[in-house]
Order: C-alpha cells, then structure tokens, then sequence
C-alpha cells in the first residue's frame, strides 16, 4: 500500500481507533524468523474484540486483515482481530498518537522503527547491517518489556 493509498479518515474516528487500540490492542515489533526474512522484524498494531462489526468497521475504514482466533474454552465469544502490518501500522499509529493514552510509549517506540526501516519496507533480499539489526532487536525488546503483562517494572 503506497502513501497515497492510505484512506483518509477523520479526526473523530482516529480518537476512536486510538481508544480501541489503548483498550483492546497491542502494538508490537516482532522479529520475522522465517527462512528468507531472517534477522528482519515486523511492524504490528491489532485490536482483538468479540463484537464483529466493530472488526469489520476498523477493516473496512483503514485496511488491513481480520484474522478469527479460536475458542479455547466452548463458554467464550468467538474473537476476532484486525491487523495492520508495517506501513499501514506506522500510518494508523502515527494518526493514533494525539489521542492514545496507554499505548502512548509503545507507539513512540515503534514510529521510531517506522523510520529506520522506511526505506527496506518492500522486502527484497537485503542484509542488514550488524549495528542496525542491534539497535532493531533492542526497539523491539523496549515495545515488549511495555506489553509485558503484570506489574509495571
């Protein structure tokens, strides 16, 4: 998806994306282990909720995919979670920041990503450099020391 394919929402519905997102979402770099990706990383943002419409109104207002999680338990709600990767991620965190709350250092954390991988966000073989993939690894350890669960450190 190029910049001018991103569609263009309003600054109401941002603000309630960003409370999605504060409440019910998790912004993440996680790195890509695959064969061919070796050693590069993912941007992620995702909202999991149980009320589908709202899934499909993220999807269908700022792109992305609905993936549909499996019950563990048969007294659950079926879960759903809309998901953004990469660009797309960098562009709805970008236009979340004003209103987030909670995620707020998450999301610094990963436009700080967004900017260094700018440039490589169409694949490719490519190798990155050491020092690069160091300073990756350690944006990507920061967003997850925040999501860990538990108490604050």
């Amino acid at each position: 998806m190029i910049k001018q394919d991103l569609p263009r929402l309003k600054s109401t519905e941002w603000a309630y994306i960003a409370g999605l997102l504060d409440g019910e979402g998790c912004i993440s770099i996680w790195e890509n282990r695959s064969r061919h990706k070796a050693g590069s990383h993912v941007l992620e943002l995702c909202i999991t909720n149980t009320h589908y419409p709202t899934i499909v109104w993220l999807r269908k207002k700022a792109g992305g995919y609905i993936k549909t999680q499996c019950k563990q338990n048969v007294k659950w709600k079926d879960c759903y979670r809309w998901v953004l990767n990469h660009r797309q991620a960098a562009w709805a965190i970008r236009s979340c920041l004003p209103f987030l709350v909670t995620k707020k250092g998450q999301a610094r954390i990963a436009l700080q990503y967004a900017a260094r991988t700018a440039a490589n966000l169409n694949g490719g073989p490519f190798k990155i450099a050491d020092k690069e993939l160091i300073t990756r690894n350690r944006l990507s350890a920061a967003i997850r020391l925040l999501n860990r669960r538990g108490k604050a450190a």
